[in-house]
């Protein structure tokens, strides 16, 4: 019980503090370099306080949209997703420089740019789209390890009820992609 606390505490803990950290940046930024024009031209401290709370809700929009947003893949192409995560910025120039650049490489080499897409996510991204492949790909092979009486039929049935499944059907859908690197 008390890892399954440990693991919300932090899956949580800095996407709130990454939050609330940008938010007081966003106040001091506000305070500082705003707070003189909107003095100079509003007088009334209510209308000031709604000019603030409005740039940071926008502010605070703008940030869950980087955070979790997807690229999507034109449906005209194929899709290959690259996917990885790096333990340091040394290793994350060399494998871009090296795999993705070869991939790209490759692909307008042999003039298929007009059929394949890479879509290149950044290290968050990464780390969380594994997370969800990982962990389709493992419950996957858990069910259909299963094949003792049971029909093909019956064990596709089960398998799509799993949240694995709902998991990876709802980025498939969003990315659009056919290739997961």
């Amino acid at each position: 019980m008390l890892e399954i606390i440990k693991k919300i505490f932090f899956k949580y803990f800095y996407k709130f503090t990454g939050c609330l950290l940008g938010a007081l940046l966003v106040i001091l930024t506000l305070i500082i370099f705003i707070d003189p024009f909107v003095s100079k031209y509003v007088t009334e401290s209510s209308i000031c306080l709604i000019i603030y709370g409005s740039i940071l809700i926008i502010w605070t929009i703008i940030w869950f949209c980087i955070v979790y947003y997807l690229p999507k893949n034109n449906t005209k192409k194929i899709g290959i997703l690259i996917a990885i995560s790096t333990e340091n910025d040394k290793q994350k120039l060399r494998i871009k420089k090296d795999f993705v650049g070869g991939i790209g490489e490759l692909i307008n080499k042999h003039n298929l740019s007009h059929l394949f897409n890479t879509i290149n996510l950044s290290e968050y991204k990464a780390e969380k789209v594994g997370q969800i492949l990982t962990n389709y790909l493992t419950k996957k092979s858990e069910i259909f390890s299963k094949i003792n009486d049971k029909t093909d039929i019956e064990l596709k049935k089960e398998f799509k009820k799993v949240k694995e499944f709902k998991k990876f059907k709802r980025l498939n859908n969003r990315l659009n992609c056919h290739f997961f690197v």
